[in-house]
């Protein structure tokens, strides 16, 4: 059960002449999550106290589910 999301900005759209859309690799932040908060569930539906974490992608955004919200919090923290 999901009790807490963190939504983060994947796809950043500068403007001006010249400008390239920058891109947030994500890699590090789920090996963080992997290290310090657990096994990463396969699908969101799934996040439990045993697979504590999820993540999806949708429209540029990606949202970070979390079994409890100190997760959510220490993953703001270290990431925001």
């Amino acid at each position: 059960m999901i009790a807490a999301e963190v939504e983060m900005q994947t796809f950043y759209f500068p403007t001006g002449e010249g400008a390239k859309i920058v891109v947030i690799h994500t890699g590090p932040m789920e090996e963080w999550c992997d290290a310090n908060i657990g096994l990463k569930a396969e699908f969101r539906d799934r996040v439990s106290d045993n697979l504590p974490w999820a993540c999806s992608y949708s429209h540029g955004v990606t949202t970070w589910h979390f079994a409890r919200e100190e997760l959510a919090t220490m993953f703001k923290l270290r990431w925001s």
